[in-house]
């Protein structure tokens, strides 16, 4: 896989990681502890997937790119249109639980911390 492949990969990505952090915060504020728990078991869902896809790859191509200036396998032959695209949705779900479980974390985090601090 090329530069711009991976580039490409990363960059989507990141919109993809950006769209998934609101879920995560609306799962983190919400009353009720099944929508809170619901979100953060899909999060752990997507990111499970994608470690269940990458398991049984034998494409040639990383198991995701994320965040790399370089990216690819060292064989360019395997680089072939449905290999490219078992990478980019790894690479879409692995941005995408990553974001959901990052948000809800940081923002149970924050709350728990503010509840100790009024107590």
């Amino acid at each position: 896989m090329d530069f711009l492949a991976s580039t490409a990969i990363v960059i989507v990505g990141a919109f993809v990681f950006l769209a998934f952090v609101g879920v995560g915060l609306f799962g983190a504020l919400a009353t009720s502890p099944g929508w809170r728990f619901g979100v953060m078991g899909f999060g752990i869902l997507l990111m499970t997937a994608v470690w269940l896809l990458a398991a049984g790859r034998g494409d040639g191509q990383p198991a995701v790119v994320y965040a790399s200036k370089y990216g690819g396998g060292s064989d360019e032959l395997a680089d072939s249109g449905g290999a490219l695209a078992g990478l980019w949705l790894r690479s879409m779900l692995l941005h995408a639980g990553v974001g959901v479980v990052v948000a809800w974390l940081m923002v149970t985090l924050i709350n728990q911390r503010n509840k100790r601090r009024d107590a």
